[in-house]
């Protein structure tokens, strides 16, 4: 039984392939990196990456249908179905024990050969995954200056699988946070994205905020955010707004570059809360213009953060007054949409009214096409002629 099996980790058929692809050609090859520990963790892994020291060109050769991604820094990727493979060369030295060494954290620092069922784990990374504690690989700070956005992915493994962050770590995130502003937006905002998304988001973030590192990234952050983010829904947008009330939110979403529509769908969201007031309840065009700019989600996930934070400042009847206001109003403006709607595809139009009940144009056609729109509105099975003229000779005789 290989190592893999006596962890219950199911290792695909694409990946041994791959790897014996390699081993045949007289190279070495070891699984590597989140996807291996993600196989530890009993998850499925959304990729793999295989580590040797074969050049970019011998992979290409060797794998027809790889695509060089990053050839700089000597990777390939081999599709594999929803695992792609990617296939990187030994940046540190000649053996594979030199590359561990300059991982980021323990719990990615180990390596399994896939044909020789070869097991190396030179920083106790298994062990740490067990104990669920977050370690750096030798000096955190090292590491993280190798590659500053580490700062970020310590905060996102804490957040996803739910691990203590070791002191060292927390310091070593304090020290390179000035850093961040040398990583790539797109490296940064998948960081963060992922973050914001995870099942511990309130830990990672509140991670983020002791060690400095959310003020690199945007100030002003409400210090209730981090738990109103793992109080809603796991949608980014959502998640966003939440984080960034109060905050510089569009010069973030900027300066990430998350993209015109994302970016103004936090930006409306943040411009109607708190919607007790930022709508006036008792004018309905007020009620009107947010049911037409908001979808029912968003404005769930609005009634939600708000009532979260009446809660959270100790339930204020007023506050909930007002929010129950805004509630009704919602309520009118759908039903009189819906009225308004219905009324626009009636089976019957004002003229068969004026000739059913025998009347000129006025007042009585109206409150008889506002009936036959409600009546209607109730069941939509009812919009036809011969029900409808019946429905509106009772209503008239009433």
């Amino acid at each position: 039984m290989s190592f893999l099996d006596q962890k219950h980790a199911t290792l695909p058929a694409a990946v041994r392939e791959a790897a014996s692809c390699l081993d045949r050609a007289g190279h070495d090859a070891w699984l590597v990196g989140e996807g291996l520990t993600r196989l530890l963790r009993g998850d499925a892994p959304a990729a793999f990456e295989l580590c040797t020291p074969a050049s970019v060109d011998d992979c290409l050769d060797l794998f027809p249908h790889a695509v060089p991604t990053h050839p700089d820094r000597g990777v390939v990727t081999v599709p594999a179905g929803p695992a792609p493979i990617d296939v990187t060369g030994l940046r540190w030295g000649p053996k594979i024990e030199d590359d561990l060494a300059h991982r980021d954290f323990t719990v990615l620092a180990m390596a399994y050969a896939p044909v020789r069922e070869e097991w190396i784990d030179p920083s106790s990374g298994l062990a740490d995954l067990e104990a669920g504690v977050l370690r750096g690989v030798g000096d955190p700070l090292a590491r993280m200056h190798e590659d500053p956005v580490r700062v970020l992915r310590a905060a996102r493994l804490v957040a996803e699988w739910d691990l203590v962050c070791d002191p060292s770590v927390e310091q070593a995130m304090t020290q390179v946070a000035p850093s961040l502003v040398s990583v790539s937006s797109t490296r940064l905002r998948a960081e963060l994205c992922r973050i914001l998304l995870a099942d511990g988001a309130e830990r990672g973030l509140s991670l983020l905020r002791k060690t400095g590192v959310e003020r690199r990234l945007v100030r002003d952050v409400r210090p209730d955010a981090a738990a109103l983010v793992g109080a809603m829904p796991a949608v980014l947008e959502l998640r966003l707004a939440a984080w960034l009330r109060g905050a510089a939110a569009r010069a973030l979403l900027k300066r990430l570059r998350f993209g015109l529509v994302r970016s103004q769908h936090v930006a409306r969201l943040l411009e109607h809360h708190p919607l007790d007031t930022k709508l006036n309840a008792n004018r309905d065009r007020s009620v009107l213009r947010a049911h037409r700019q908001l979808s029912e989600t968003d404005l769930a996930a609005l009634f939600r953060m708000r009532e979260w934070e009446i809660a959270q400042a100790g339930d204020d009847p007023e506050a909930r007054k007002r929010l129950e206001a805004v509630r009704n109003g919602l309520e009118r403006v759908r039903q009189n949409t819906a009225r308004s709607e219905a009324r626009t595809v009636l089976c019957l139009d004002g003229s068969a009214v004026m000739a059913l009940l025998d009347c000129p144009p006025g007042r009585q056609v109206g409150a008889a096409l506002r009936f036959a729109a409600e009546w209607v509105a109730a069941d939509p099975a009812r919009n036809e002629p011969d029900r409808l003229r019946e429905a509106i000779l009772a209503w008239s005789r009433r």
